[in-house]
């Protein structure tokens, strides 16, 4: 993934509203999705030992992305353990150098992405959304992406065995564990586009003087960080507005 630039701004005149409101134009209007619910394969990994350059052609079975395997499958109904997905999209069109991103909305539990071939990130976590950044490991027309899903095993023992690094007893579960297992990718997934630069993350921080810090996280381009600012100089140049750019790589 393409390093992130945070960029830290002080305000100290301007409403809150009309603050967050003016933040978030850049990453308004130019954003397209595109829907992953369709054309995936599952294949089970019953050993755990695949790894992506020695996945099999047979054994792969249409699968639902948005809902558990064990929900899909009897045979998969107490099934912990190693699954992979995958399906194939389209490049998209990325003018003036945008991202694409890969939005899943919950994946249980540990998950790892490869697009091409190549590993573009994971994540940790069965209950939380995440974002992977594939712009650059895409090519020109047909891409594959596969996701590699570990859902570890309650048998302590077992995990242990298998997958020392992944804890069934130290991981945080809630009323849901008391029913059917949820293993694999149980909430949608879709692919966005976004312009060179647009904001990830925005923190806001009033203080009692009546001054407001706030703190954005923007993800950008080479130069982009500059435009930005002079985006920003352009719009408060009539408030009375004090700036502060903290660039960190």
């Amino acid at each position: 993934m393409s390093q992130k630039k945070a960029q830290k701004h002080k305000w100290f005149s301007l409403s809150l509203c009309a603050l967050c409101a003016f933040l978030w134009l850049p990453s308004i209007g130019a954003a397209q999705t595109v829907q992953f619910d369709r054309d995936w394969q599952l294949l089970v990994d019953q050993t755990g030992t695949a790894s992506i350059g020695s996945l099999p052609d047979n054994g792969w079975q249409p699968v639902r992305v948005g809902l558990s395997w064990n929900a899909q499958f009897d045979q998969l109904r107490d099934y912990m353990g190693v699954a992979w997905y995958r399906t194939r999209f389209d490049k998209p069109a990325t003018p003036n150098g945008g991202h694409v991103l890969i939005r899943f909305d919950a994946v249980d539990y540990f998950t790892e992405v490869f697009v091409n071939g190549k590993r573009a990130g994971e994540h940790e976590g069965g209950y939380t959304p995440f974002t992977i950044d594939v712009t650059d490991v895409l090519q020109a027309g047909s891409n594959q992406l596969v996701v590699r899903v570990i859902d570890p095993p309650m048998d302590e023992k077992d995990n242990r065995a298998r997958f020392p690094q992944i804890l069934y007893n130290e991981i945080p579960h809630g009323k849901q564990n008391w029913y059917v297992q949820t293993g694999g990718i149980w909430q949608p997934v879709w692919l966005e586009i976004k312009p060179r630069v647009y904001i990830e993350q925005l923190h806001v921080t009033p203080e009692t003087s009546g001054q407001v810090e706030v703190e954005v996280l923007v993800s950008a381009g080479k130069g982009s960080a500059e435009g930005l600012q002079e985006q920003l100089s352009l719009v408060v140049r009539n408030k009375s507005v004090t700036i502060e750019f903290t660039q960190t790589s």
